[in-house]
C-alpha cells in the first residue's frame, strides 16, 4: 500500500526505483429511486475504499430510467431535465465531481499518507468548493437586485 524503494541488483550494478503509493478505490455513479412512486431518480456517488462505502449527492437528477447508460455511467444524449439542465451540462458536473474524488486520492498518494474515509470525504468537499459554483441565497437575490434598483435610478434619465 505504501510507497517504498525498490532495489535492484544485477550484473551492471544497484538500481533504487521510486515506486509510488496506490490507494485502492472504485468510484462509480449510481441511480437512486426516489418520489411517492419511486419514478424519479438521483444520480449519486458511490466510492468505496478501505473495506467502506460512502455515497455523495451529485445534485443531478433524472425522470426516466431510459435516459441513464448503466454502462457508461452518464446520462444518455438529448436528455432534457424537468429544470431546463442537459445531457451534456449533467455529464459535466458528473465528470467534474468524480474528476475531483480522484484528485483527492491522488493528493493522498503524493504525500504518502494512507487517509481514512473522512480524510477522504474532507478532502473531496474542500475540493469541490473551489470548482462548484455556489447556488445564490434569497439574500444575495434580494441584495443584488436592490444594487441594481440604486445603479438604474442614479442615470440620468436620457440613459433610462
Amino acid at each position: 500500500i505504501f510507497s517504498c524503494l525498490q532495489i535492484r541488483v544485477n550484473e551492471i550494478g544497484i538500481f533504487y526505483t521510486f515506486v509510488p503509493m496506490k490507494i485502492k478505490h472504485n468510484i462509480s455513479l449510481k441511480l437512486f429511486a426516489y418520489g411517492k412512486a419511486k419514478d424519479r431518480y438521483q444520480i449519486r456517488m458511490r466510492v468505496t475504499f478501505n473495506g467502506q462505502r460512502m455515497d455523495f449527492s451529485t445534485g443531478c437528477q433524472i425522470n426516466a430510467l431510459e435516459a441513464w447508460d448503466e454502462e457508461l455511467e452518464r446520462v444518455c444524449d438529448g436528455y432534457k431535465g424537468s429544470r431546463g439542465e442537459t445531457a451534456v451540462a449533467m455529464n459535466n458536473e458528473l465528470r467534474n465531481i468524480t474528476d475531483q474524488m480522484e484528485l483527492s486520492f491522488r493528493y493522498y498518494e503524493a504525500t504518502d499518507i494512507y487517509p481514512t474515509p473522512e480524510q477522504i470525504k474532507d478532502r473531496f468537499e474542500a475540493r469541490l468548493e473551489g470548482t462548484t459554483p455556489k447556488k445564490p441565497t434569497e439574500k444575495d437575490i434580494r441584495k443584488a437586485k436592490d444594487t441594481a434598483r440604486q445603479a438604474s435610478s442614479s442615470f440620468p434619465s436620457s440613459c433610462a
